[in-house]
Protein backbone atom coordinates (compact mmCIF):
# COMPACT_ATOMS: atom_id res chain seq x y z
CA UNK A 1 0.00 0.00 0.00
CA UNK A 2 2.75 2.33 0.89
CA UNK A 3 4.86 1.57 -2.46
CA UNK A 4 1.02 1.98 -4.04
CA UNK A 5 0.80 5.86 -2.65
CA UNK A 6 3.97 6.83 -3.64
CA UNK A 7 4.09 5.61 -6.91
CA UNK A 8 0.75 7.26 -7.04
CA UNK A 9 2.59 11.03 -6.20
CA UNK A 10 4.95 10.03 -8.46
CA UNK A 11 2.95 9.66 -11.32
CA UNK A 12 1.30 12.84 -10.05
CA UNK A 13 4.20 14.88 -10.65
CA UNK A 14 5.25 12.97 -14.02
CA UNK A 15 1.29 13.89 -15.13
CA UNK A 16 2.33 17.23 -14.25
CA UNK A 17 5.42 17.57 -15.73
CA UNK A 18 3.47 16.55 -19.29
CA UNK A 19 1.40 19.39 -19.04
CA UNK A 20 4.55 21.83 -19.44
CA UNK A 21 6.59 22.67 -22.63
CA UNK A 22 10.04 21.98 -21.90
CA UNK A 23 9.89 19.34 -19.48
CA UNK A 24 9.87 15.97 -20.14
CA UNK A 25 7.76 12.90 -18.26
CA UNK A 26 10.38 10.63 -19.37
CA UNK A 27 12.80 12.41 -17.74
CA UNK A 28 10.99 12.97 -14.58
CA UNK A 29 10.29 9.15 -14.88
CA UNK A 30 13.97 8.49 -14.35
CA UNK A 31 13.94 10.72 -11.92
CA UNK A 32 11.48 8.42 -9.55
CA UNK A 33 13.39 5.43 -10.40
CA UNK A 34 10.09 4.39 -12.61
CA UNK A 35 11.67 4.41 -15.90
CA UNK A 36 13.04 1.13 -16.69
CA UNK A 37 10.15 -0.26 -14.63
CA UNK A 38 7.30 1.17 -16.75
CA UNK A 39 9.01 0.33 -20.03
CA UNK A 40 9.39 -3.35 -18.85
CA UNK A 41 5.56 -3.86 -17.21
CA UNK A 42 4.37 -1.70 -20.38
CA UNK A 43 6.02 -4.87 -22.91
CA UNK A 44 5.30 -7.55 -20.35
CA UNK A 45 1.87 -6.68 -20.04
CA UNK A 46 0.40 -10.10 -21.38
CA UNK A 47 2.91 -11.80 -19.90
CA UNK A 48 1.95 -11.21 -16.03
CA UNK A 49 -0.84 -9.31 -16.39
CA UNK A 50 -2.16 -9.11 -12.69
CA UNK A 51 1.24 -7.77 -11.30
CA UNK A 52 2.65 -5.66 -14.27
CA UNK A 53 -1.36 -4.01 -14.16
CA UNK A 54 -1.14 -3.35 -10.32
CA UNK A 55 2.54 -1.60 -10.15
CA UNK A 56 0.84 0.77 -13.33
CA UNK A 57 -2.61 1.46 -12.13
CA UNK A 58 -1.19 4.16 -9.52
CA UNK A 59 1.12 5.47 -12.11
CA UNK A 60 -1.55 6.01 -14.28
CA UNK A 61 -3.95 7.35 -12.09
CA UNK A 62 -1.50 10.00 -10.47
CA UNK A 63 -0.53 10.83 -13.95
CA UNK A 64 -4.01 11.12 -15.21
CA UNK A 65 -5.12 12.91 -11.67
CA UNK A 66 -1.49 15.26 -12.61
CA UNK A 67 -2.64 16.25 -16.05
CA UNK A 68 -6.97 16.52 -15.12
CA UNK A 69 -6.38 18.64 -11.64
CA UNK A 70 -3.56 20.82 -12.70
CA UNK A 71 -3.57 21.79 -16.60
CA UNK A 72 -5.32 25.13 -15.62
CA UNK A 73 -3.66 25.33 -12.34
CA UNK A 74 -0.10 25.03 -14.40
CA UNK A 75 -0.58 26.82 -17.67
CA UNK A 76 -1.94 29.64 -14.89
CA UNK A 77 1.77 29.29 -13.45
CA UNK A 78 3.82 29.15 -16.46
CA UNK A 79 1.89 32.57 -17.48
CA UNK A 80 2.26 34.25 -14.44
CA UNK A 81 5.38 32.96 -12.50
CA UNK A 82 7.51 30.91 -15.29
CA UNK A 83 10.45 30.68 -13.45
CA UNK A 84 9.74 29.61 -10.25
CA UNK A 85 7.55 27.26 -12.01
CA UNK A 86 10.21 25.39 -14.23
CA UNK A 87 12.29 25.99 -11.87
CA UNK A 88 10.73 23.34 -9.10
CA UNK A 89 10.66 20.67 -12.38
CA UNK A 90 14.59 21.64 -12.73
CA UNK A 91 15.04 20.62 -9.42
CA UNK A 92 12.92 17.40 -10.02
CA UNK A 93 14.96 16.55 -12.79
CA UNK A 94 18.96 17.42 -11.34
CA UNK A 95 18.12 14.90 -8.26
CA UNK A 96 18.40 12.08 -10.73
CA UNK A 97 21.32 12.48 -12.22
CA UNK A 98 23.25 10.52 -9.44
CA UNK A 99 20.98 7.52 -9.84
CA UNK A 100 21.60 7.77 -14.16
CA UNK A 101 25.39 6.98 -13.48
CA UNK A 102 24.09 4.44 -10.74
CA UNK A 103 22.41 2.85 -13.28
CA UNK A 104 24.63 3.09 -16.42
CA UNK A 105 26.59 0.42 -13.98
CA UNK A 106 30.12 2.20 -15.67
CA UNK A 107 32.75 2.55 -12.60
CA UNK A 108 35.25 4.80 -15.28
CA UNK A 109 33.58 6.87 -17.73
CA UNK A 110 35.29 6.62 -21.16
CA UNK A 111 35.24 9.52 -24.05
CA UNK A 112 32.61 7.19 -25.89
CA UNK A 113 29.90 7.81 -23.54
CA UNK A 114 31.03 11.78 -22.45
CA UNK A 115 30.47 11.49 -26.86
CA UNK A 116 26.90 10.17 -26.42
CA UNK A 117 25.95 12.21 -23.65
CA UNK A 118 27.23 15.40 -26.12
CA UNK A 119 25.39 14.53 -28.72
CA UNK A 120 22.51 13.77 -27.24
CA UNK A 121 22.48 16.66 -25.08
CA UNK A 122 22.84 19.17 -28.65
CA UNK A 123 20.16 16.95 -30.29
CA UNK A 124 17.60 18.16 -27.06
CA UNK A 125 18.73 21.69 -27.80
CA UNK A 126 18.61 21.54 -31.36
CA UNK A 127 14.65 20.66 -30.84
CA UNK A 128 13.91 23.27 -28.39
CA UNK A 129 15.21 25.69 -30.94
CA UNK A 130 12.24 24.71 -33.80
CA UNK A 131 10.12 27.16 -34.76
CA UNK A 132 6.86 26.68 -33.35
CA UNK A 133 3.21 26.71 -34.62
CA UNK A 134 0.99 26.62 -31.98
CA UNK A 135 -1.65 28.99 -33.83
CA UNK A 136 -4.21 26.12 -34.27
CA UNK A 137 -7.66 27.69 -33.12
CA UNK A 138 -8.98 26.70 -29.81
CA UNK A 139 -12.70 27.14 -30.94
CA UNK A 140 -13.11 23.63 -32.85
CA UNK A 141 -16.14 22.27 -31.75
CA UNK A 142 -15.78 19.55 -34.00
CA UNK A 143 -12.99 18.07 -36.00
CA UNK A 144 -12.91 17.01 -39.31
CA UNK A 145 -11.57 13.57 -40.82
CA UNK A 146 -7.98 15.65 -41.67
CA UNK A 147 -8.07 17.09 -38.01
CA UNK A 148 -8.59 13.69 -36.22
CA UNK A 149 -5.76 12.15 -38.84
CA UNK A 150 -3.88 14.98 -37.38
CA UNK A 151 -4.60 14.21 -33.76
CA UNK A 152 -3.73 10.95 -33.89
CA UNK A 153 -0.89 11.22 -35.50
CA UNK A 154 0.18 14.06 -32.74
CA UNK A 155 -1.04 11.94 -30.38
CA UNK A 156 2.18 9.19 -31.61
CA UNK A 157 4.61 11.75 -31.82
CA UNK A 158 4.04 13.56 -28.31
CA UNK A 159 3.62 10.24 -26.57
CA UNK A 160 6.70 8.07 -27.77
CA UNK A 161 7.95 11.61 -26.85
CA UNK A 162 7.34 11.58 -22.99
CA UNK A 163 8.29 8.39 -22.91
CA UNK A 164 11.72 9.49 -23.94
CA UNK A 165 13.40 11.18 -21.45
CA UNK A 166 14.45 14.73 -22.14
CA UNK A 167 11.98 15.03 -24.70
CA UNK A 168 9.45 16.86 -24.01
CA UNK A 169 5.81 15.61 -25.22
CA UNK A 170 4.18 18.67 -24.75
CA UNK A 171 6.88 20.94 -26.72
CA UNK A 172 6.26 18.51 -29.68
CA UNK A 173 2.56 19.11 -29.17
CA UNK A 174 3.52 23.30 -29.69
CA UNK A 175 5.46 22.29 -32.80
CA UNK A 176 2.45 20.52 -34.34
CA UNK A 177 0.13 23.68 -33.57
CA UNK A 178 -1.97 21.21 -31.14
CA UNK A 179 -0.51 22.26 -27.80
CA UNK A 180 -3.66 24.66 -27.02
CA UNK A 181 -6.24 22.82 -28.19
CA UNK A 182 -5.10 19.43 -26.35
CA UNK A 183 -4.61 21.52 -22.79
CA UNK A 184 -7.71 23.52 -23.42
CA UNK A 185 -9.78 20.45 -24.22
CA UNK A 186 -8.49 18.56 -21.15
CA UNK A 187 -9.33 21.84 -18.59
CA UNK A 188 -12.75 21.87 -19.87
CA UNK A 189 -13.67 18.21 -18.89
CA UNK A 190 -14.83 19.39 -15.37
CA UNK A 191 -17.04 22.07 -17.37
CA UNK A 192 -19.50 18.49 -18.08
CA UNK A 193 -19.94 17.91 -14.51
CA UNK A 194 -20.99 21.87 -13.56
CA UNK A 195 -22.76 22.41 -16.59
CA UNK A 196 -23.40 19.73 -19.35
CA UNK A 197 -23.48 20.49 -23.22
CA UNK A 198 -23.65 18.31 -26.13
CA UNK A 199 -21.70 20.64 -28.09
CA UNK A 200 -18.93 20.20 -25.17
CA UNK A 201 -19.22 16.24 -25.32
CA UNK A 202 -18.70 16.68 -28.95
CA UNK A 203 -15.75 18.51 -28.67
CA UNK A 204 -14.18 16.55 -26.08
CA UNK A 205 -14.79 13.28 -28.16
CA UNK A 206 -13.77 14.56 -31.00
CA UNK A 207 -10.16 15.61 -30.24
CA UNK A 208 -9.69 13.31 -27.49
CA UNK A 209 -10.24 9.90 -28.85
CA UNK A 210 -7.84 10.37 -31.79
CA UNK A 211 -5.16 11.81 -29.44
CA UNK A 212 -5.45 9.51 -26.71
CA UNK A 213 -5.48 6.34 -29.46
CA UNK A 214 -2.51 7.79 -31.16
CA UNK A 215 -1.04 8.27 -27.93
CA UNK A 216 -1.70 4.24 -26.87
CA UNK A 217 0.23 3.27 -30.30
CA UNK A 218 2.93 5.52 -29.60
CA UNK A 219 3.48 4.08 -25.76
CA UNK A 220 3.28 0.82 -26.64
CA UNK A 221 5.89 1.08 -29.93
CA UNK A 222 8.02 3.18 -28.29
CA UNK A 223 8.32 1.31 -25.30
CA UNK A 224 9.74 -1.84 -27.45
CA UNK A 225 12.35 0.07 -28.86
CA UNK A 226 13.73 1.62 -25.46
CA UNK A 227 13.57 -2.17 -23.76
CA UNK A 228 15.79 -3.81 -26.55
CA UNK A 229 18.31 -0.67 -26.46
CA UNK A 230 18.72 -0.96 -22.78
CA UNK A 231 19.11 -4.91 -22.77
CA UNK A 232 21.64 -4.57 -25.68
CA UNK A 233 23.77 -1.41 -24.53
CA UNK A 234 23.02 -0.08 -20.96
CA UNK A 235 25.92 1.93 -20.21
CA UNK A 236 25.51 4.23 -23.22
CA UNK A 237 21.71 4.19 -23.00
CA UNK A 238 21.96 5.72 -19.54
CA UNK A 239 24.85 8.20 -20.88
CA UNK A 240 22.44 9.23 -24.03
CA UNK A 241 19.90 9.84 -21.06
CA UNK A 242 22.03 12.11 -19.08
CA UNK A 243 22.26 14.05 -22.28
CA UNK A 244 18.75 14.02 -23.21
CA UNK A 245 17.93 15.56 -19.81
CA UNK A 246 20.90 17.96 -19.44
CA UNK A 247 19.96 19.31 -22.59
CA UNK A 248 16.34 19.27 -21.45
CA UNK A 249 17.40 21.49 -18.82
CA UNK A 250 19.26 23.97 -21.08
CA UNK A 251 16.13 24.42 -23.34
CA UNK A 252 14.50 25.79 -20.18
CA UNK A 253 16.99 27.85 -19.15
CA UNK A 254 17.50 29.61 -22.56
CA UNK A 255 13.76 29.65 -23.50
CA UNK A 256 12.63 33.58 -23.07
CA UNK A 257 9.52 32.45 -21.74
CA UNK A 258 11.02 31.03 -19.00
CA UNK A 259 11.74 34.64 -17.71
CA UNK A 260 8.65 36.44 -19.30
CA UNK A 261 6.42 37.21 -16.70
CA UNK A 262 6.32 40.99 -15.51
CA UNK A 263 8.86 41.76 -17.68
CA UNK A 264 11.75 40.60 -15.33
CA UNK A 265 12.70 38.24 -12.56
CA UNK A 266 12.33 39.89 -8.71
CA UNK A 267 13.50 39.66 -5.56
CA UNK A 268 11.18 37.25 -4.43
CA UNK A 269 10.31 35.34 -7.37
CA UNK A 270 14.45 34.70 -7.67
CA UNK A 271 14.06 33.58 -3.81
CA UNK A 272 10.69 31.73 -4.71
CA UNK A 273 12.08 29.57 -7.44
CA UNK A 274 15.39 28.70 -5.79
CA UNK A 275 13.15 27.70 -3.13
CA UNK A 276 11.23 25.63 -5.41
CA UNK A 277 14.12 24.18 -6.90
CA UNK A 278 15.16 23.02 -3.69
CA UNK A 279 11.77 21.20 -2.86
CA UNK A 280 12.00 19.48 -6.26
CA UNK A 281 15.59 18.48 -5.39
CA UNK A 282 15.07 17.00 -1.98
CA UNK A 283 11.64 15.10 -3.53
CA UNK A 284 13.71 13.49 -6.18
CA UNK A 285 16.92 12.55 -4.44
CA UNK A 286 14.29 11.38 -1.69
CA UNK A 287 12.20 9.28 -3.76
CA UNK A 288 14.79 7.64 -5.75
CA UNK A 289 16.45 6.05 -2.85
CA UNK A 290 13.33 5.15 -1.15
CA UNK A 291 13.37 1.74 -3.36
Amino acid sequence: MKINLLNFFKGFFIGIGNIIPGVSGGTLAVSFDLFDKIISAINNLTVNFRKNFLFLLPIGLGAGAGILIFSSIVNWALIHYPFPTNMFFIGLVSGSVPLIYKKSGVSDIKASHVCVTLIFFLTTVYISSLTLNDSLSNNMTRASVAMSIKLFVGGIISAASMVIPGISGSFMLVILGLYNLVLNTVSSISSIVVKPSYDLIIHLISVLVPFCIGSLVGVLSISKIIEYILKKIQSYTYFAILGLMLGSIFSIFKDPATYAAHGSIGFIPSITAFILFAIGLLISLKTTNTE
